[in-house]
């Protein structure tokens, strides 16, 4: 417990259980509170890192009003980050679960603009263009084509599905 590592170690395994078909979001948040409890010891340790693991268990909760909040708070604060566009995809997303169309493909569209990973960037306009599918209005309808066009031409690994939504 007095390593100086442990910190590291707890984050590491928080992050750990969050992989797989079945996450421990309880042990998860034991982990970060346990880092919060004490945070001189856990100074080293990359904020965004810290915040992106949270984000995580919220997503993974289905905590939506949180897991919005905190990546809302990730994109403020650790913009320019690895962490801020994962934080713009699970803020899109659950934008999108809560029904919130309009916003959710606006997030999605400056993630897929700004990302330099061209199979996320692909995908987000692939979502994009979900979500402007479901804004009911006409201008949304034609912004939601034009986005599963450019999806298409890029003939990436998403462009077959863009392709089967857009018929």
């Amino acid at each position: 417990p007095d390593h100086p590592r442990v910190p590291e170690a707890r984050l590491a395994a928080a992050e750990a259980a969050l992989i797989g078909p079945s996450p421990d979001l309880s042990f998860a948040k034991a982990q970060l509170e346990t880092l919060a409890a004490d945070p001189e010891k856990s100074a080293s340790l990359n904020p965004s890192r810290i915040a992106l693991t949270r984000l995580r268990v919220e997503d993974l909760a289905k905590d939506h009003p949180a897991a919005i909040a905190s990546a809302r708070s990730i994109l403020e604060k650790h913009l320019g980050e690895p962490a801020a566009n994962e934080a713009a995809l699970i803020l899109g997303r659950n934008l999108f679960q809560t029904g919130s169309y309009n916003e959710a493909s606006l997030v999605f569209k400056n993630l897929a603009a700004a990302d330099t990973d061209t199979a996320r960037a692909e995908t987000a306009w692939l979502l994009a263009a979900r979500a402007a599918t479901l804004v009911r209005t006409s201008q949304s309808q034609q912004e939601a084509l034009t986005l599963f066009d450019k999806v298409i031409d890029a003939k990436g690994p998403v462009s077959s599905l863009a392709k089967l939504e857009k018929a």
